[in-house]
């Protein structure tokens, strides 16, 4: 399944699962909250916005633009690649497989929190807990049990854009945190802009 550049709604009564790639490459895609999102295969975001509105599931996932937003819990059972892409709004995104982040990274931003339950490979690319002027920042756990890799210059940061503050961004560790290719010092407290925090 394809939504590219329009605005497309999936309202009460739908239902949307898939074996295949449920692909989001423009404009607006909302899933209401009422619409059971169980994605066998693999969820693509590669441009435009994918709202989810209610608790999502999907096998695979893989963004390389865009944004995924909303209130909705997406919660990723299995492997997770993503180059370049913003979650916002309320929900949490988990990740309980083999996550990748590479290239322009990660951004958390308007209340969205991210939850690493299995391993998160952040490889020479950045996780960014304020990346726009949006009221709000993102925050980002890594469970008891899960496996936390930064590899060389990776950076955890809240971004200040606009003046944005980023008061109430945070990284928690609680599980494993790897630091890999360069030796330094970390710190645990969530500095702005381009600090390094773990």
């Amino acid at each position: 399944m394809c939504s590219s550049d329009l605005t497309q709604a999936f309202n009460a009564g739908s239902s949307i699962s898939s074996p295949g790639t449920f692909q989001v490459e423009g404009g607006t895609t909302t899933i209401a909250g009422t619409v059971p999102f169980a994605i066998t295969g693999t969820t693509s975001v590669t441009g435009g916005t994918l709202v989810l509105n209610g608790a999502s599931t999907t096998n695979g996932f893989s963004q390389s633009s865009g944004e995924v937003r909303g209130p909705g819990n997406l919660t990723v059972t299995g492997a997770a690649n993503i180059s370049y892409g913003r979650h916002s709004g309320a929900g949490t995104t988990i990740f309980q497989g083999t996550t990748s982040v590479t290239s322009s990274g990660l951004g958390l931003d308007a209340g969205r929190a991210g939850r690493n339950e299995g391993t998160f490979t952040l490889s020479n690319s950045t996780l960014d807990l304020n990346p726009t002027n949006t009221a709000g920042v993102g925050t980002f756990t890594n469970a008891s049990g899960a496996t936390f890799v930064a590899t060389q210059s990776s950076q955890i940061y809240a971004n200040n854009p606009g003046g944005d503050p980023a008061v109430g961004a945070s990284f928690t560790n609680q599980g494993i945190f790897q630091k890999t290719g360069r030796s330094e010092e970390h710190t645990s407290e969530l500095q702005s802009h381009s600090d390094l925090v773990c």
